[in-house]
């Protein structure tokens, strides 16, 4: 099929994050569930490069992605009763592609707030990657 788990789809202006794709015996059509684009992250991740200059190494947030497509929601009391595999430090829920690559201990920067990833699932949905993240209090 043209259509994978974890794509970005564009409805007119509105973007989705594809979840689930299946064919459908009858119709021969694909059917498929997503997720409304509700934030755009960007993803950051610290770097240690050696400045050639010096010698000396230069410790940095590098902007891997300015534009991170996600579906994020705030994390509320009655979705810690509903999800109880949430980390006392989850602030938000976001879902983005796999193919971006985050990794637990990256940034992610919503509206101005840095918040750092505190836990991934990949495997819950195939090629969307499931974020914890909570405030992220490092320089």
């Amino acid at each position: 099929s043209l259509l994978a788990s974890g794509e970005v789809i564009k409805v007119g202006s509105t973007q989705y994050i594809v979840q689930s794709v299946d064919g459908d015996p009858a119709s021969g059509e694909l059917a498929f569930f997503a997720a409304k684009v509700n934030a755009s992250l960007t993803h950051q991740r610290y770097t240690e490069t050696v400045d050639p200059n010096t010698g000396n190494i230069v410790q940095a947030w590098t902007t891997l992605n300015a534009s991170l497509p996600a579906f994020g929601q705030a994390v509320t009391a009655a979705l810690r009763q509903a999800d109880p595999g949430l980390l006392e430090t989850t602030r938000y829920l976001f879902f983005v592609p796999k193919t971006a690559g985050v990794q637990v201990m990256d940034r992610l920067v919503l509206s101005g707030e840095n918040l750092q990833v505190n836990a991934l699932d990949e495997i819950m949905l195939p090629g969307v990657a499931r974020i914890q993240a909570g405030q992220d209090v490092r320089p």
